[in-house]
């Protein structure tokens, strides 16, 4: 019965995804100008400015599919492009994909399958 009241299947309405969108750019412009100086300030420098982008992504997330639709701002097509191709090609994990547990045996904290002190199998 649970399963009839799981709302995770609902699709947006154009109004959700519009005011999501107005939402997330509304934000991101917040913070562009929070951010102004420091990617004045990088100049052509990508690693910098990369790293300010960052700062700004990690606080508004991906662009909303209609957000995408103003691709002509700066710092809109900045955003996608961290995802796209920089988050995108970072092959460490983020926090909140690792798993971590406490083996039984000698109570090491691990992420993988095994302990990585006494080997044994996560149970």
């Amino acid at each position: 019965m649970e399963a009839l009241h799981d709302n995770s299947w609902h699709v947006k309405s154009a109004d959700e995804d519009m005011k999501e969108a107005t939402e997330w750019l509304q934000k991101t412009e917040q913070l562009e100008k929070q951010y102004r100086e420091e990617l004045a300030a990088a100049g052509n420098d990508e690693q910098k400015k990369i790293e300010v982008v960052r700062r700004i992504a990690d606080q508004v997330g991906m662009p909303p599919r209609l957000a995408l639709g103003v691709m002509n701002r700066p710092i809109v097509s900045m955003i996608n492009h961290y995802y796209m191709h920089v988050k995108a090609a970072d092959p460490t994990p983020s926090q909140s994909s690792v798993s971590l547990w406490t083996c039984k045996t000698c109570g090491t904290e691990n992420e993988g399958v095994f302990c990585k002190e006494c080997r044994a199998m996560r149970h």
